[in-house]
């Protein structure tokens, strides 16, 4: 027997095995860098929120209003799309002993210093049909931001 003829279909019998590892690596490689995208954009939408809830208007001197911080938070990018859930949280106090405060002063009146918490939640987009298929691939990309009021 000639040495060609041993190792005919080895090729086949390799690339069969290799070929579906290779597969699977090259589709965790491609979700990773997905996940990192829409997590990185969601990211700058809370922390641009942040910001922006955190800042007293010059023409009338007030914080913007809720509503307003949820629309700077749902605007980050038409790849995340519109977001499930965008929650503003207003705090005053120092550590342990935080409070909510308001804008409008019926309870505590929020001012320079206090913290205004973005919280925003998407659905992954193209990652969710990935999360259905697969047990354990989250479908939804939650991200935090804090800022202090100036």
């Amino acid at each position: 027997m000639s040495r060609l003829s041993r190792q005919r279909g080895a090729f086949a019998l390799e690339f069969a095995f290799v070929f579906p590892v290779a597969l699977l690596l090259l589709g965790a490689i491609m979700y990773l860098g997905m996940n990192a995208a829409y997590s990185g954009l969601a990211e700058h939408g809370v922390r641009k929120a942040a910001r922006f809830g955190s800042i007293r208007s010059l023409a009338s001197g007030t914080y913007p209003s809720d509503a307003e911080i949820r629309s700077i938070g749902a605007r980050v990018d038409t790849l995340l799309g519109t977001p499930l859930s965008v929650t503003v949280v207003r705090q005053t106090g120092a550590g342990s002993t935080r409070v909510a405060c308001n804008l409008s002063g019926s309870t505590r009146r929020c001012g320079d210093g206090d913290v205004i918490t973005v919280t925003a939640t998407y659905d992954s987009g193209a990652l969710a049909a990935l999360a259905r298929l697969v047990p354990g691939v989250p479908d939804e990309v939650t991200r935090t931001a804090t800022a202090r009021f100036e």
